[in-house]
């Protein structure tokens, strides 16, 4: 079952307080970016909370089939993951082949 990002909440990320005292400079999304049903409201939001220059690190499955994981169905192939990261303005959008089941992404905003 995918999850749906409450952009009206947005997770209680738009403390003003808790981001003067502590802004991110780097955001890891591990396994779990493909669950989501809005994957791009997500990550515009992570690029809102970042500060600039900061970066952001994707582990995802790739698009194969394996004997573990989610289905081949659930998740998210790199090419579409960075065509998003592209569209929200990321830049410096790299790939890493981390295995036979994992890929990563790194990108800078």
């Amino acid at each position: 079952m995918a999850h749906k990002f409450d952009a009206k909440n947005k997770h209680k990320l738009d403390n003003e307080k808790r981001r003067e005292l502590l802004p991110p400079e780097q955001t890891l999304i591990d396994l779990g970016l493909h669950e989501g049903d809005e994957k791009e409201n997500f990550l515009s939001e992570v690029k809102r909370i970042i500060k600039p220059n900061g970066k952001i690190a994707i582990v995802e499955w790739k698009k194969v089939d394996s004997e573990f994981g989610p289905p081949i169905d659930h998740r998210l192939d790199r090419i579409i993951l960075m065509k998003i990261l592209d569209k929200l303005g990321f830049s410096n959008i790299e790939f890493i082949n981390i295995s036979d089941n994992f890929y990563g992404i790194i990108a800078e905003i």
